[in-house]
């Protein structure tokens, strides 16, 4: 199914946009929004993946905005093997519940995007734009999930560090003091205060700094050799992990540090 949305003047002409979405709604919705903005894009709809893989590969967009949950599969499997037919088409997932396996996964294919929809609140135009221009397009509650997707990664775990145990140490390599750890992994200060001394007791360390440091040692360019960070001149041939190096290795808050990628680093 296919629609045009053209609002009466044309002062922004962006391009072209395929939304993969089983509900009719989006579309409508963002046509709403780009009159709003006054913004021109052209839209065709798909329903399921199987056909937005048929009409991407006929007539191919600048963007995609694919739901995660679609009538014939996984948004993100389907996204995935849009990228390997289409590997400079920039995929934003939107999806009504976020989802740290979900975020991982789709930042892990090279996507540029992941958008949990709040209805009429939430700033399609904006995130599209970043898509757009070749940056990430994550919201706020996405930004938030970090820390847990940062704790899927790594060349493994030599000191048996349980799941909570590397997120609260990912968060503490991002600069988070302890009141911040827990409003973002959603648990007290006295639990962050006993994974840290766990963490510190397998890491064998005895202070903050220390334990930094050991950690770092398993992430590219926190110890010796991986992807080297010169300025803003990042890997361009995989978006997640130099947003990682980011966080983590230049020692920036996460929030700040997302913020400043977002806004910035063109990949």
């Amino acid at each position: 199914m296919n629609a045009c949305c053209q609002p009466a003047q044309e002062p922004l002409g962006l391009g072209h946009l395929a939304v993969v979405d089983g509900d009719p709604a989006l579309p409508r919705l963002l046509a709403h929004q780009f009159e709003q903005t006054g913004e021109l894009w052209r839209v065709t709809a798909y329903r399921t993946g199987a056909e937005a893989l048929a009409g991407v590969a006929a007539a191919p967009p600048q963007v995609v905005l694919m739901e995660q949950t679609l009538s014939d599969g996984c948004g993100i499997q389907w996204a995935g093997r849009l990228k390997s037919r289409h590997p400079q088409l920039p995929v934003v997932i939107h999806t009504a519940q976020g989802c740290p396996e979900k975020l991982y996964q789709a930042l892990r294919l090279s996507l540029l995007g992941y958008v949990v929809k709040r209805g009429e609140e939430t700033d399609w135009s904006t995130h599209l734009r970043k898509a757009l221009a070749g940056r990430f397009a994550l919201c706020a509650e996405a930004e938030r999930l970090l820390p847990r997707v940062f704790a899927r990664l790594g060349p493994g775990n030599p000191w048996n560090l349980s799941r909570r145990e590397r997120e609260v140490l990912h968060c503490l390599c991002g600069g988070l003091s302890d009141k911040e750890i827990a409003a973002s992994l959603g648990i007290s200060d006295e639990t962050v205060h006993v994974h840290l001394r766990h963490a510190f007791h397998k890491l064998g360390v005895h202070d903050r700094t220390a334990a930094v440091r050991k950690f770092m040692q398993m992430w590219p360019g926190g110890g010796g050799g991986g992807v080297k960070m010169a300025g803003r001149d990042f890997d361009k041939t995989n978006p997640f992990l130099t947003l990682l190096a980011y966080c983590v290795v230049r020692g920036a808050k996460y929030s700040q540090a997302v913020k400043q990628h977002i806004k910035y680093q063109t990949l």
